[in-house]
Formats: structure tokens, sequence, C-alpha cells
């Protein structure tokens, strides 16, 4: 059954005259209305918006996100059945981030996780905040009055209070990145190919390894380090696509169907095949909750892109190939 005029009228795409037929339609194919209510139910459970014009670059969506709910997450109710939850961890760093005494530099060193399916997140004693996303660990290595390090695998949102007396530094093995009183976003999953770094206000400066300064960063740029070619470069962005995750949002604009993959592997915990390469070039655009499962995630797929998929359980760890 062909589902564009489906998803053409729940995406709010189709015309009057075309909803006025298709509903006709409906009253004299039984099968063709259970279809339409399946996918409007899971359309419902699943989307959090569609923008069908790409030119528009999410223009509805970016009109909502000047006035943000920094609260909403909390708010997200879970659902049911296995990886639909988003959980909340809050971490206090109250202890280790008081006042420096005379017990020494790296007197108590911590690391934070966040599980699979969750953001966690942490809060230094000088007001400045920190996200994990799933599957994420903060390391910090170091801590003295001149210098605190943080070693990050995974993907973090960082709200830093600047300090002038104090360096604060992100360490993701290849790159380092030096705040300088802002808020920006940093993915460095081991399994990526990438490591990125968008700014979305004040400053960061990009250091390597040996604390040689590799680029400057104003709001709005993105650093992207491809981690075989050892190379990187510098392009505009904005950085409430990349940091929807925090609101408990996939962004996808203009993404293959790898990278969609790549992302709801690190977010549920399981790992996707895809068997044919004609799908791994087509370029989707959708903002999806994570609250879904990934039942409704690959439904979803499988209404708007046409794949089909199997899902197996090998020794509890679930494998999806996508054909």
């Amino acid at each position: 059954m062909d589902n564009k005029m489906i998803l053409k009228i729940l995406s709010g795409q189709a015309g009057e005259g075309e909803k006025k037929g298709f509903f006709s339609d409906c009253e004299k194919d039984p099968g063709l209305k259970d279809e339409f209510l399946r996918l409007k139910n899971l359309w419902f459970l699943s989307v959090e918006e569609q923008v069908p014009d790409k030119g528009k670059k999410f223009e509805k969506y970016w009109a909502q996100a000047q006035h943000p709910r920094p609260n909403r997450i909390r708010r997200i109710a879970l659902e049911t059945g296995k990886y639909a939850a988003i959980i909340l961890v809050v971490f206090s760093l109250a202890y280790w981030l008081m006042p420096y005494g005379g017990t020494g530099k790296n007197d108590f060193l911590q690391t934070f996780t966040s599980e699979l399916g969750s953001v966690s997140s942490i809060e230094l004693t000088d007001g400045s905040k920190i996200w994990l996303n799933s599957g994420s660990a903060l390391n910090f290595t170091e801590k003295s009055p001149e210098r605190i390090v943080a070693k990050l695998s995974g993907e973090a949102y960082f709200e830093v209070k600047h300090d002038p007396g104090r360096e604060f530094l992100v360490d993701v093995g290849n790159i380092r990145i030096r705040d300088i009183g802002t808020e920006f976003n940093v993915r460095a999953y081991p399994g990526d190919e990438n490591i990125s770094a968008s700014l979305k206000s004040g400053k960061i400066e990009i250091l390597s390894p040996d604390h040689k300064p590799l680029a400057e960063m104003s709001p709005n740029d993105i650093f992207i380090l491809n981690k075989p070619a050892n190379k990187f470069k510098i392009e505009k962005t904005d950085p409430q696509f990349i940091t929807g995750w925090k609101e408990g949002k996939f962004i996808f604009i203009d993404k293959n169907l790898r990278e969609i993959c790549d992302d709801l592997e690190e977010w549920y915990g399981v790992k996707i095949f895809i068997q044919n390469d004609l799908l791994k070039a087509g370029k989707y655009t959708s903002i999806i909750k994570r609250t879904t499962t990934i039942q409704h995630m690959l439904e979803m797929l499988k209404a708007t892109t046409g794949i089909n998929y199997k899902i197996e359980n090998n020794d509890g760890y679930g494998t999806i190939i996508i054909k």
C-alpha cells in the first residue's frame, strides 16, 4: 500500500482537495482507513515536529526554540517498554568543587556516566552545568585552583561560568577544548569517524593534544575533525539543531540513513546493519521524540523511507537488520 498520501496528510502538506479525495477513498476501502489510523497513531507517538519544506530549515521549530522551556526534559512522560524512557540524573559536585583547601592538586577525581537511553546533568558549585548524552562518560582528571580538566567520551553540552583565574579544558583525546566563558556542545563517541564541537554563545579555543592552538570559534561555528585523516574544518551551523538531545529530541537535518542509525545505536543500545547500500545515501529530515520505542522508530522509518527490517536477539543484545 502506498503511504505517500497518508504521510502528506499527516505532515500538513496535502491540499484540501487531496484530503477530501483521500478520505472519500477511505470510506470505500476499510484497509486504507485502517492503515491511515495506524500511521496516525504512530505519527503522534513518535513525531515531535515535521517540516516538509527543507528549504525553510525548520523555520517553525526555530520560532519555538526562541522561547526555551528549561525544565522540559523533566516533564517528559516516561513511556513503558524497553528503551522508551528519558531519565534525567542530576549529580552534584558540591563536595569536590568546594573552595580549594590544602588537600593537594589531585586529591579527589570523579567519573560521571549517562546510561543508554538517559540524559544526565552535572551541576558545579560555581553555577556551571554539564549535560551528558546517552552512553557518555565524563572523567574529571585534574583539579587545581588554576585548572580543571574533564575527559569526555561521548557527547556533552557545557554551560560554563567563566573564571579568568581558572582554566577549564575538555579533553577528547585528539583535541582539547578550552572554555572562554560560553555554552558549547562536544560530540566524541569512540566509534564515530568525526569529533565535533559547536558553539552556541561566547568563545572556545580548540587545542591540539600538546596544547598548540588550532582554531578559535565564534557563535554558530561547528568544528569538525575527521579522525582517520586528522584534518578539520569549521562551518556555520545552528546549535539548536545539534543540542536537541537535551530536550528529548532526535533532530535529523538532511542526514543519511547510516548517520541516523548511528544515533539510534547510541541511544537504544542496539546494533543496526544496513544490507542495501542504496539506502545509505538517501537524505532525511525530521524531529522525533526520544521517548518513542525503537519499534516505533523503525516503523516510522519504514513508513517514510520504504525500508524493511527485522529484529534479532543475540545473547540479549538487540540486532536490527535493515534491508
